[in-house]
């Protein structure tokens, strides 16, 4: 019956299914559907048809906007109508739907509802996805939750000084058995032209601007070179976005070589076009994507940083470059297209990265599931706005 599982709303502040959603969904689909039943709060959009596919029961659509992570006092003080709105209706969406435990899945979604979590007294979660935020939305967030969870060590020293309780879960990565077959097989074929991938929204933070960069002198040793760029942005009108199409059309050399693909949901095609996965973060939480080229047996170049340095061992299951460099990022790039023995060695150990990874979900989901029932257990104790750190940290052994 509905009513002897414990409620967790899933609270996302985004309407597009990124890979924060996509990490996300996965531990909703390996939950124990006896124990716990899901909710989801989230703008309209494609992430509510992921989460129903991963057993979500039902969806509140709430179109929330999103707060600002820069800008003056001015600036931010212009946000407080719209971040009053935002309160009001999560207030209303949780009187109705009455859940036991509130998962946020990061700071963006912390600072749409948290007040009206701890207003109503529900435990909130902050899923850490994000790197770099200002110091008051964490102090904000840590005031609204009980405990954090961070998908790498980086994420996790995102909450240092917070005086929050902090686990390290990562991201889950599925893998099929006809997947297994594709990635082992592609080893054998190194393509005559080198097709380049970035996948992620296009914005600063994610660095297509420095293999755009990169691309004159790649293209002096790897001629038969050609770039896409899968996402989209959350401000189409950008400075950011305007200054990456302008580069690319103000050059024939880049026009030839150079596709923006937008937005894609599904990027299993996408993956099994690419030659070669880089990821030029200059900030990443975990870096999903140099896990899921992994599973195409696409090898990936990525910056030094963050959760991609506990991801990727320099050499082993992919090349690092120093971050924001893209002097260094050519140089890669350049140095695998001319090593088909190295690209082969990169698929193969990225494909034993995976099954780790694989072997780490069930164990972690369960984890997951006891910190939600341990901050329903506690919610009208004494500590009912931050359970003892003692009291959460027995939940890890």
């Amino acid at each position: 019956m509905p009513g002897s599982r414990l409620h967790i709303c899933l609270v996302n502040a985004s309407g597009r299914a990124f890979g924060a959603e996509r990490s996300l969904a996965g531990l909703v689909a390996a939950a124990d559907r006896a124990r716990f039943r899901f909710s989801l709060v989230a703008p309209d959009g494609d992430a509510a048809d992921l989460f129903r596919e991963a057993g979500v029961e039902r969806v509140v659509h709430l179109p929330f906007r999103i707060l600002n992570r820069k800008g003056g006092l001015f600036r931010r003080t212009l946000q407080i109508v719209p971040w009053i709105v935002n309160t009001t209706r999560a207030l209303k969406a949780f009187r109705h739907l009455r859940p036991d435990v509130i998962h946020a899945n990061g700071i963006q979604a912390v600072l749409q509802v948290g007040l009206a979590a701890r207003l109503m007294g529900i435990p909130l979660i902050w899923h850490v996805r994000d790197l770099g935020r200002p110091r008051w939305a964490k102090r904000f967030s840590a005031w609204c939750a009980q405990i954090a969870l961070a998908p790498s060590a980086a994420a996790a020293r995102e909450v240092d000084g917070l005086g929050l309780p902090v686990y390290e879960v990562a991201n889950p990565i599925q893998i099929s058995s006809g997947v297994e077959h594709t990635a082992q097989g592609k080893t054998d074929n190194r393509p005559v032209s080198l097709q380049i991938g970035v996948i992620g929204q296009l914005i600063p933070r994610k660095g297509q601007d420095l293999l755009l960069r990169a691309l004159p002198r790649i293209v002096e040793k790897v001629p038969h070179v050609s770039v896409q760029f899968v996402g989209d942005s959350p401000d189409p009108d950008s400075a950011y976005v305007r200054d990456l199409r302008e580069q690319v059309e103000a050059s024939p050399e880049l026009r030839r070589r150079v596709t923006f693909c937008g937005y894609v949901r599904d990027m299993e095609e996408g993956y099994r076009s690419l030659d070669l996965l880089v990821v030029p973060s200059r900030e990443e939480a975990f870096g999903r994507t140099a896990l899921e080229a992994m599973v195409y047996g696409v090898p990936v170049i990525a910056a030094r940083t963050g959760g991609l340095m506990e991801t990727i061992q320099n050499g082993v299951n992919g090349l690092l470059f120093e971050p924001g460099s893209w002097e260094s990022l050519a140089e890669k790039v350049i140095h695998l297209a001319g090593n088909p023995s190295l690209r082969t060695e990169l698929i193969q150990e990225g494909f034993r990265t995976l099954l780790h990874y694989q072997s780490r979900v069930k164990t972690d989901c369960e984890r997951i599931q006891r910190l939600y029932s341990l901050l329903v257990s506690q919610k009208n104790s004494p500590s009912v706005r931050r359970p003892g750190e003692k009291a959460i940290k027995q939940q890890k052994a």
